[in-house]
């Protein structure tokens, strides 16, 4: 006779059995389209997507129209200071919450090995690679398509364990 939790009652299964965050993160918040982030095409220091990003937050569908126009600013940082410094590499995770709403989370500077995470009710849906050269770059106010800065999109599943070998 089957014990009282292996009985098929839907609390015992699903995400809710996942007792890890991260891992619960990464099945139940995904990304399901290939949308194409990259700069505005009308003004450099936003971004836009050629597409409808689809996407799961805790294994339940949604659907952000095509993005553009969008000046982001850093939603969260590791450190001190939104801003990155001159002569370093970082990395920046995009992501959208049930409403649509697009955050930015910006890595240390220089770490090259990790990427900054996202909270549990976000989706990770773009990753951006900024290098500066003898400038400092902060989101949102500088143009990423100058000399200072080499900048490279990245769409995402979900936030992979480690950044791409690009960088």
């Amino acid at each position: 006779m089957p014990t009282p939790d292996t009985y098929l009652t839907g609390r015992h299964y699903g995400l809710a059995g996942i007792n890890h965050a991260a891992l619960r993160n990464c099945i139940g918040n995904k990304c399901f389209s290939v949308h194409a982030l990259a700069l505005e095409a009308g003004d450099k220091n936003d971004i836009q997507t050629t597409s409808a990003v689809l996407y799961s937050i805790n294994g339940v569908n949604f659907t952000k129209s095509t993005i553009s126009d969008l000046n982001q600013t850093v939603t969260d940082f590791y450190g001190d200071t939104a801003t990155q410094a001159a002569a370093t590499k970082c990395w920046y995770v995009y992501t959208l919450n049930a409403g649509g709403d697009v955050n930015v989370y910006k890595g240390a500077d220089d770490e090259t090995g990790d990427l900054p995470g996202n909270p549990e009710d976000e989706c990770a849906f773009g990753l951006l690679s900024i290098i500066t050269t003898t400038v400092s770059f902060t989101m949102g106010t500088e143009d990423y398509d100058t000399a200072s800065f080499t900048e490279v999109f990245y769409d995402l599943t979900c936030l992979p364990p480690a950044p791409p070998a690009t960088l």
